[in-house]
């Protein structure tokens, strides 16, 4: 496991844990979400439900996927009847033992959470595994969108998305601030609402930039704890583990020419260390292809494996191929 990944293991560990603690199964009907289901608590009203079952529509052939496709128009409605049906509930929970149900999951959760919050953490020179996990952690509470990282900038006098070091500050303190400021809007939020339960997240990431933590190596059996159970970082476990495949697919000889900005990876999955990048119109020479099924196909370069499709984005192809004759 590379470093990264243990990164974003244990981020998912840890906002998983806040966000119900139960899993893929995950499932609750009793707040304006109509329906929060799956580890990360994709809601019916939002839409981020429907976009969770369409990727796993499109990818497994099970007989519960057959069964809950015929709700397809319901959920696309976000109908309200949904939150008391006892048949979709069951579906919903049964579908979560399967790997096509948790791959969508966790490919959305990747795409529209992590991603992003990644990609914020970036632009500023975030490097700690502490300051990468808050901010996805936040991007899963509040979306990507939030305002509690300018808010520190603003607590500083930086300009927004402003690289460290170069701005006058360091990341300790913006991390530390962004705790704060985090933290002091969960307080409000629960003394405005009657929710004290909330105020434990805020209080959580406080507690672990003042203990210094910031490898996320937890204590010395390797655990931070969340709601007083342990929450295991150093070497969080994937909940499921996958058959390594060396060199899946078919030998083939050709030219994979990008379309739009492509990332690569070290194996084709989405979730694997990052390799190479291709910009749009850049070709490279590919040796084998490998169809994961009608949504995913991946091609192997020598800088690593790049999709031509994925079920995280649909209906998209990332390149063109051209076999050699």
């Amino acid at each position: 496991m590379s470093e990264q990944e243990r990164i974003r293991l244990a981020a998912f560990a840890i906002a998983g844990a806040f966000e119900g603690g139960r899993g893929y199964a995950n499932y609750q009907n009793y707040d304006r979400g109509i329906v929060s289901y799956g580890r990360f608590q994709f809601t019916l009203s939002s839409g981020s439900l429907g976009r969770v079952l369409g990727i796993y529509f499109d990818t497994s052939t099970s007989a519960v996927s057959d069964r809950l496709r015929a709700f397809r128009d319901r959920i696309n409605a976000k109908e309200e009847s949904l939150r008391h049906d006892d048949t979709f509930k069951a579906l919903l929970i049964e579908a979560a033992e399967e790997d096509e149900m948790r791959d969508a999951q966790d490919a959305i959760t990747i795409r529209d959470y992590w991603n992003p919050s990644q990609d914020s953490a970036s632009v500023r020179g975030v490097k700690t595994p502490l300051g990468q996990a808050l901010f996805f952690d936040m991007a899963i509470q509040h979306g990507p969108m939030h305002m509690y990282i300018q808010r520190a900038e603003a607590h500083f006098g930086v300009p927004p998305k402003s690289r460290l070091i170069e701005n006058g500050i360091t990341e300790v303190q913006l991390i530390s601030q962004t705790a704060i400021e985090r933290r002091d809007f969960l307080y409000d939020f629960a003394d405005r609402n009657n929710y004290p339960g909330v105020k434990a997240r805020g209080d959580f990431w406080i507690d672990l930039t003042s203990e210094e933590d910031w490898q996320l190596h937890g204590d010395d059996d390797g655990n931070v704890f969340v709601f007083g159970r342990p929450v295991q970082v150093k070497k969080p476990d994937p909940q499921r583990t996958r058959t390594p495949v060396t060199d899946p697919g078919e030998a083939i000889s050709g030219v994979f020419t990008a379309r739009t900005w492509v990332q690569g990876r070290k194996e084709p999955d989405i979730t694997a260390e990052k390799s190479a990048t291709l910009d749009a119109s850049e070709s490279i020479r590919v040796t084998r292809r490998y169809d994961v099924s009608d949504v995913e196909v991946w091609f192997k370069s020598d800088q690593g494996w790049f999709p031509l499709k994925h079920p995280s984005t649909p209906g998209a192809a990332f390149a063109t191929v051209r076999l050699d004759v």
